[in-house]
């Protein structure tokens, strides 16, 4: 039976103490990630296995040997003594962690599973500074849980045509991005303007750029331009909430 093994460094409870509430998370989130990527490995295979078979499967059991390590033992013990689909298991949950250190998603994974590793994200961030994980027959990935990249994991924001106006205030030639403040306040990131240069000679001014725009938090938002930035006539003025 084989072990993935966490260690936690910088541990978030009392006197460096490992909080119930974390393990519990932390538990909850790598067998849902284990059991993801069996349902995902039984698909790609097409081997038609029964959900009670992949659940025996992907069953993980704890123990702690120390404070700081959480030891998941994969499979039900006594039920399956052959996994078929281990070696390519433990070959994408391999891909996965080196993505997860290098702020990267990697291609083809299913939104399913870029789910359970956010979810496995939040939990490590929550725990400790830093963890290591070991994956058997791969070696072990070391994680700043401080500066993991959530964004290339979660779903993406759905997106409409959209001509946004208001005040230009900054553009950075290196970037091809541009600030816009629109009446209301709300900032609007525009990205791969055209003709950066020309768009730098109008901060201050009010402008406006027609692009496919992403509602983001905090009364933000993304505006991928489709041309350029130009000034914006009165009468061109459109509401934040108007995506003609």
């Amino acid at each position: 039976m084989r072990q993935y093994v966490l260690q936690l460094a910088g541990r978030a409870g009392p006197g460096g103490a490992l909080r119930a509430a974390d393990v519990a998370r932390l538990c909850t989130a790598v067998q849902t990630l284990v059991y993801r990527l069996y349902r995902h490995a039984t698909e790609e295979l097409d081997r038609g296995r029964q959900p009670q078979a992949v659940e025996q499967l992907s069953a993980l059991g704890v123990h702690m040997p120390d404070e700081g390590t959480v030891v998941f033992r994969v499979g039900e013990e006594g039920v399956l003594d052959l996994d078929p689909l281990a070696e390519q298991v433990d070959a994408h949950a391999w891909r996965l962690l080196q993505g997860l250190a290098a702020g990267e998603r990697p291609p083809g994974t299913p939104a399913t599973v870029a789910d359970a590793v956010a979810a496995l994200l939040r939990a490590l961030t929550r725990a400790a500074t830093g963890a290591t994980v070991t994956i058997p027959g791969h070696g072990e990935v070391r994680l700043a849980t401080g500066h993991l990249a959530r964004e290339p994991w979660e779903r993406r924001a759905p997106k409409d045509l959209r001509t946004v106006v208001g005040e230009l205030q900054m553009a950075d030639l290196r970037s091809d991005r541009c600030r816009v403040v629109d009446a209301d306040g709300h900032v609007i990131e525009l990205h791969d303007v055209r003709g950066i240069t020309e768009a730098a000679r109008l901060v201050g001014a009010q402008v406006q750029a027609t692009g496919w725009f992403t509602e983001q938090l905090h009364g933000r938002g993304r505006l991928d331009v489709i041309g350029t930035v130009t000034p914006a006539a009165e009468q061109d003025s459109l509401p934040w909430n108007d995506p003609s």
